[in-house]
């Protein structure tokens, strides 16, 4: 009988193994099992717009942590190009300091390739949470965006992204 060789890396109780025919598989675990950090076969690309010095500080950090990979974008027309050309798990879109951000909410559930992307709006007051849902916000989060409150919120997300 052939013996099959494995690996697992475990994070929020969700164990990510693979067999040394590459072919990942879960496994069920218990409580001591648990670890903080999270490697999938394929890393979690997200995409940040903002030109908020301290969004894009914290979120970097934060998506770091989570193991997600960040490209960030300064412009909501770059941002709308790259949309069209690339796939992400989340987009994080700064909706009250750039021009025309709202579209890009909009635009990201057109896009073939990132219709099912998980979006994250950050609001600071002229956008409302009511508004940023309309426009295809999945998770919202307001402005000043904290590491606890931006862990918080992405880790939520994340279940939704390793599906």
């Amino acid at each position: 009988m052939e013996s099959i060789s494995h690996s697992c890396t475990t994070s929020f109780g969700i164990s990510f193994c693979s067999t040394s025919t590459e072919i990942p598989y879960l496994r069920a675990l218990g409580p001591s099992d648990a670890d903080t950090t999270i490697e999938t076969a394929m890393p979690l690309e997200s995409l940040l717009l903002s030109r908020d010095m301290d969004v894009i500080h914290v979120l970097q950090q934060t998506l770091a942590k989570l193991s997600i990979d960040v490209e960030i974008c300064r412009g909501a027309r770059s941002g709308t190009e790259i949309l069209l050309t690339e796939k992400f798990d989340a987009v994080i879109v700064d909706c009250d300091d750039m021009q025309d951000r709202l579209g890009v909410l909009k635009d990201l559930r057109k896009s073939p390739s990132n219709r099912s992307s998980i979006a994250f709006a950050i609001l600071n007051g002229t956008t409302t949470t009511h508004q940023a849902f309309e426009l295809g916000a999945t998770f919202v989060m307001k402005k000043p965006v904290s590491p606890l409150n931006a862990m918080r919120c992405l880790s939520a997300g994340l279940g939704l992204m390793v599906r």
